[in-house]
């Protein structure tokens, strides 16, 4: 988006804007915004979490591989990591690019289907999500 205002602005001359055209400096600043995005957003995402209590339920000790105790943590983290790639891209990148679209498209699609498998494993106290077979073809369209 600001990849167009800033094409518009030199057009009219203003000294600098130039600097926008350039891939390099524009994924320069998606890594610091997205670094910035993840930090704050994640901090305040993490803490809201905790307050409402939603985390994911207690494994099975006999399935957990690892002894690892995944109790009161909590869950859908994935969207911390969809915000810190998206707001960048949308801000920065060039809306046009077809690969961008599909890059776009794609993330938010797997996005849904893990924000869908975390939200079976926590709300309907599912210990195993989304079904294998569903995930597979959600994946594959």
């Amino acid at each position: 988006m600001l990849y167009y205002v800033f094409r518009l602005l030199e057009k009219w001359g203003i000294p600098g804007s130039g600097m926008w055209g350039y891939i390099s400096f524009r994924a320069l600043l998606a890594l610091i915004l997205a670094l910035v995005i993840s930090a704050w957003f994640g901090e305040y995402f993490i803490k809201y979490m905790k307050r409402k209590n939603i985390s994911e339920t207690q494994r099975d000790v006999k399935i957990d591989p690892f002894g690892v105790k995944k109790l009161n943590v909590p869950s859908m983290g994935g969207i911390i990591i969809i915000v810190s790639i998206l707001v960048p891209t949308l801000l920065l990148g060039r809306l046009r690019n077809i690969y961008l679209i599909l890059i776009v498209v794609t993330t938010v699609w797997l996005g849904l289907v893990g924000f869908l498998d975390d939200y079976i494993k926590i709300f309907k106290k599912n210990k195993d999500g989304l079904a294998g077979r569903w995930k597979l073809l959600a994946q594959i369209s």
